[in-house]
């Protein structure tokens, strides 16, 4: 019982660190989508500032 007990813990660890390194996986997918639109963005202002001098 004991055995079992453990395995099932040591699995629900395994399950939090897929959870995790799934969530932070996404998390850096959505930083680089919006950093890119973000630069994008920040790129265009300074251009267009700088084209208006």
């Amino acid at each position: 019982m004991q055995i079992i007990h453990h395995l099932y813990q040591s699995d629900l660890v395994l399950l939090s660190i897929f959870i995790a390194i799934l969530g932070a996986c996404s998390a850096i997918h959505v930083a680089n989508q919006l950093s890119s639109t973000m630069n994008k963005r920040i790129y265009w202002l300074i251009t267009s500032s700088c084209n208006g001098y």
